[in-house]
């Protein structure tokens, strides 16, 4: 292994998930004709749109939405009304009982550039009777300047400075890229766990898309209990361990929490991994889970589809979710073999990582 070091501290994933105690899905109604709800951000990677996805929340009363990419106003920030490509619309009837939906629809395949600034815009009809709402991230008082919400209603566009998109561009071959702060989770819940519940253990599990040297992680969680935090090999062999006593720490939220191993370890490309929080009491530990429907989505996520989230009870197997734990590895050196390239490295997936 050619270690390079970094000379700063390099977290995989990124730190995603910044606000204490977590944010909260929240929601624009579309109860009126012609109202409308957009997301605003740049198109995430060279290649050939075939779709898009949205979420719903409450459909009290459902109806047949169009769902478009549309250039935005370099004045005004909004949507123009002018489609990207002619074939970036298509209409999707949403049905009564479509609550906390994944709605889809498929476009005939266009050229989409990486960086344009574009707006997947969902329209109401023109008519009838419907009250539908699609979910954004709230980040609960903290502000977001781009990419961003805006709403349509009484004939303006309004903005909305608390939140990020949940959507999802779709690449041909059913294939997601991240979006910068987008976060298109079927489900965010939250949860607790101490060591007598079933499972006991929650785990992020990484198949690495490089290797390098880890010296400690970060994480999201409320460690109201004693927690010993494991790095585990393929075989879950211990390669480390921190505990974390509860009363070495700033305050009694869910909070960021960046802690060192003992030592650094070398860690292989293409290995599994995972980093397991496992409380030592019957006092709960708190924390968030974001799930994707399927495997496929993860690629359109932060976290990227080389990590997924894992539980397990005692010393049983362990069962892998299409979702994520907001927590990751710090890395302070990666291992750049002699004339690789980037994409070598990365082994020519998603990899969203982040220097502090």
């Amino acid at each position: 292994m050619t270690l390079v070091a970094l000379g700063t501290d390099f977290y995989f994933p990124c730190r995603w998930l910044t606000r204490a105690n977590g944010p909260a899905e929240t929601s624009v109604t579309l109860d009126a004709a012609n109202e409308a709800v957009a997301n605003v951000l740049q198109i995430p990677l060279d290649g050939t749109c075939v779709g898009a996805r949205v979420f719903t929340g409450t459909v009290t009363t459902g109806a047949t939405v169009t769902i478009s990419i549309e250039t935005v106003d370099a004045t005004t920030g909004a949507p123009t009304g002018t489609l990207y490509h002619a074939n970036a619309t298509a209409t999707v009837a949403i049905a009564d009982t479509d609550d906390n939906a994944e709605i889809s629809v498929t476009y005939t395949g266009f050229t989409v550039n990486q960086g344009d600034i574009v707006a997947v815009v969902v329209t109401a009809p023109g008519s009838g009777v419907f009250d539908m709402t699609f979910k954004s991230m709230d980040w609960l008082g903290e502000r977001r300047a781009f990419p961003y919400i805006t709403r349509f209603v009484t004939g303006a566009w309004v903005k909305r400075n608390q939140e990020s998109p949940m959507v999802l561009i779709e690449y041909t071959g059913g294939v997601f890229h991240p979006i910068p702060d987008a976060y298109p989770y079927d489900s965010i819940v939250a949860g607790t766990y101490d060591n007598g519940t079933t499972p006991d253990q929650h785990a992020v599990k990484f198949t690495l898309p490089f290797g390098g040297e880890v010296r400690g992680f970060w994480v999201q969680f409320d460690f109201d209990g004693a927690t010993d935090v494991e790095l585990l090999d393929s075989v879950d062999t211990v390669i480390d361990t921190v505990s974390i006593d509860p009363d070495i720490r700033s305050d009694v939220i869910q909070d960021q929490n960046i802690w060192l191993f003992a030592d650094p370890h070398e860690l292989t490309k293409d290995a599994v991994y995972r980093l397991n929080f496992k409380p030592t009491t019957t006092t709960n530990i708190n924390m968030h889970t974001f799930d994707c429907a399927g495997s496929a989505q993860l690629g359109g996520t932060k976290p990227g589809a080389n990590i997924v989230r894992s539980t397990r009870t005692d010393a049983g197997a362990w069962t892998d979710f299409n979702g994520h734990l907001p927590a990751g590895l710090l890395f302070n050196s990666i291992d750049i073999p002699a004339g690789a390239g980037t994409s070598s490295i990365l082994g020519g997936g998603n990899m969203t990582g982040g220097m502090q």
